[in-house]
């Protein structure tokens, strides 16, 4: 997640950021875009295979899912899925392929590119506690006696 937030003023930090914010948005934008366009029709085909509105359970079988583990968002889909044209099995963090979710190659992609934006805002962000730390410290004999 984003940890960062709130430990110094956005404007010491903000380029790292403005490159979050900018991530983040791409990648709330193919969501929309690519994945959950995947589950509607996905839940439209099998409730037309079906004959008939699917049941909560049912429907939970596909379904647009975070996986907290690998801090990614897939679309959950039944064991035996076949893949469509543009969809991809996406890669767990050890480069395991995950069977039951699928993505696509862009949003992949764009949240790679999110994590590594969050990555140098946590190091940029520790940087300038570190820098802010060195300078009190200097400071603590004053401050103490």
């Amino acid at each position: 997640g984003e940890g960062y937030h709130g430990k110094v003023h956005r404007k010491n930090v903000e380029e790292v950021y403005d490159a979050v914010d900018v991530a983040r948005e791409e990648l709330r934008e193919l969501i929309r875009s690519q994945l959950l366009p995947i589950v509607e029709s996905e839940l439209k085909e099998e409730e037309e295979r079906k004959g008939k509105a699917l049941t909560a359970a049912q429907r939970s079988k596909i379904r647009l899912a975070f996986d907290s583990v690998n801090k990614a968002v897939w679309v959950k889909v039944p064991a035996k899925f076949h893949l469509k044209e543009g969809m991809i099995h996406p890669k767990d963090r050890n480069y395991k392929v995950i069977t039951d979710m699928v993505s696509t190659e862009q949003v992949e992609r764009a949240m790679d590119t999110y994590k590594r934006a969050i990555d140098q805002a946590e190091k940029e962000v520790k940087r300038v506690l570190q820098e802010l730390s060195g300078r009190l410290s200097l400071k603590l004999p004053d401050i103490i006696n």
